[in-house]
């Protein structure tokens, strides 16, 4: 379902071809959309496709996707962060997790502290980042999750993982067997110590 003119393909993402075979109808109810960009009212245009969120919900999250590149043209970060978390956990739920993964990773280039709000979105992002290398990014998200989310069983495995990046990736072993520690002092009967005992047999000196 692509609509965004041709002209401005290139600032929004969307192929022409893509815009010439998915079109299903749409170009006339987006007109006004197509208008606003065309004039360099990017503000109408997100108001736009804002109202169709509600006119389509079927379509939301391709609407959301739309509106999230048309936010990006804007300076309205705040509105930009509430449908991009929300869109994130749309994009979970559907099992699309590179395009989650995409996401976060741009919505966190405007706020570094963005985190999910929901308590199982943290692993599979979790995953995600450390596949594409984004430790350090990995590593903020998953900061305080104890705190958000006390009793939540994903404690151990996210914060093992944390602990397996600054030991692996960023070269902070002590910050590692900090976290084992935590975990160990928490969970003394959780397999973490063992992982604590890997961190003491590498200790330097």
């Amino acid at each position: 379902m692509g609509y965004l003119i041709f002209q401005y393909h290139h600032r929004v993402g969307f192929s022409p071809d893509a815009l010439a075979e998915e079109d299903d109808g749409w170009g006339e109810i987006l007109a006004p959309v197509d208008e606003a960009i065309e004039a360099g009212n990017h503000d109408a245009a997100a108001d736009r496709l804002k109202a169709m969120l509600s006119e389509y919900p079927d379509d939301a999250i391709t609407l959301r996707q739309k509106r999230h590149k048309v936010l990006r043209l804007t300076d309205r970060d705040r509105q930009l962060i509430d449908n991009g978390g929300t869109l994130l956990g749309q994009l979970i739920d559907a099992n699309r997790m590179r395009e989650a993964t995409e996401l976060y990773i741009d919505l966190t280039s405007v706020d570094a502290g963005l985190r999910p709000g929901r308590e199982g979105d943290y692993e599979p992002l979790m995953q995600m980042l450390v596949q594409r290398g984004e430790y350090r990014r990995a590593v903020r998200m998953v900061n305080g999750f104890h705190r958000d989310f006390p009793q939540s069983a994903a404690i151990p495995p996210l914060y093992l993982e944390v602990a397996r990046i600054f030991w692996e990736s960023l070269d902070q072993p002590d910050k590692a067997r900090q976290i084992a520690d935590f975990l160990l002092q928490r969970y003394p009967d959780h397999p973490v110590a063992g992982a604590r005992a890997h961190c003491a047999r590498r200790s330097p000196g």
